[in-house]
């Protein structure tokens, strides 16, 4: 899921790369000088992920500049939307670098696969998890400029979105098939996601 949640974040323009996906050969083994004694596994599919330098962790609590707000409610928009309940407090999974925020480890998103009963893909603002994101404390009661956060969403090409679900390797395709139905009916219903966004930032604590 890392893989396939990183590349849907690229999908909604963020600037920065995250894990792609490759194969973990013996002669790739060979070459870095490491057996699959070492790395505890076997060849396959595996992730690789771009350094990041001088990537700064977030202080709890998240204590965000004012620069940094659209950038943040980006991250929080963007965990709705693939529901990702892994990005809080205890678990930041977010950096600073270069004035930016890296959002990265997207291994828990899609977690509707797993919900014996889940809202409607757009009804972002029913998810228990909203209120325990890193950013939500920050961004509540904050003047965000919406119409900014989501317009790299609104410009995201969906044959792109299509491109990244049909990524994953052969065993994993009714994941992606899973994740692209979940999109779509997000797609069908933006207005109405774009609205829970902001409402999910209503709940009280």
């Amino acid at each position: 899921m890392s893989i396939l949640g990183a590349a849907l974040r690229d999908c909604s323009g963020s600037a920065h790369r995250g894990p792609s996906s490759f194969g973990s050969h013996l002669s790739f083994l060979k070459r870095i000088g490491r057996n699959l004694t070492e790395t505890g596994g076997r060849c396959g599919p595996a992730v690789g992920v771009e350094h990041q330098s001088n990537l700064l962790p977030f202080p709890i609590p998240a204590e965000l500049h004012e620069s940094e707000r659209t950038d943040a409610a980006r991250v929080f928009a963007f965990d709705l939307l693939v529901q990702n309940a892994d990005r809080r407090a205890r678990n930041p999974n977010c950096g600073r670098s270069g004035g930016r925020i890296i959002p990265y480890d997207f291994e828990s998103a899609f977690g509707f696969r797993f919900a014996l009963s889940a809202p409607e893909a757009w009804r972002v603002s029913a998810l228990g998890f909203a209120r325990e994101h890193l950013f939500f404390a920050e961004l509540k009661g904050a003047q965000v400029e919406w119409d900014a956060v989501l317009a790299p969403f609104r410009a995201v090409s969906w044959a792109a979105v299509r491109e990244a679900c049909g990524t994953l390797p052969e065993a994993c395709a009714g994941i992606g098939a899973q994740v692209l139905a979940h999109l779509q009916v997000v797609e069908h219903n933006w207005s109405k996601f774009e609205t829970e966004v902001q409402i999910a930032l209503e709940i009280a604590t």
